[in-house]
């Protein structure tokens, strides 16, 4: 796992990417805090991949951050953290995400 975060901060995207891709398959909960800067990343498809860990792995750590994030001023921010709590049985994301149907981007 220590290697893949550290490949998450390479300059090249298409090694961020394999390593978003194999952290997402693993979906270890060691790897959350990495995941959550990952869904500020430059590129599209690490963040989207991002997201997808995030919600594989859930739990109280992953929800309270992403709850957060759904008020983020980056709009693919607020849109991953929005696919995330999709994924959750948490009743704390209802009201996040009904606030956001309200959010005109």
């Amino acid at each position: 796992i220590r290697y893949l975060i550290e490949i998450l901060k390479d300059e090249n995207e298409n090694a961020r990417r394999a390593a978003v891709e194999v952290l997402n398959e693993v979906g270890n909960a060691k790897s959350v805090k990495y995941l959550l800067e990952a869904l500020k990343d430059s590129d599209w498809w690490v963040r989207s991949r991002a997201a997808d860990a995030l919600g594989k792995i859930g739990g109280p750590r992953v929800i309270e951050a992403v709850l957060q994030l759904v008020r983020d001023k980056d709009d693919d921010i607020r849109r991953a953290a929005i696919e995330i709590l999709n994924q959750t049985k948490d009743e704390r994301a209802v009201d996040s995400l009904i606030s956001a149907t309200h959010d005109s981007d």
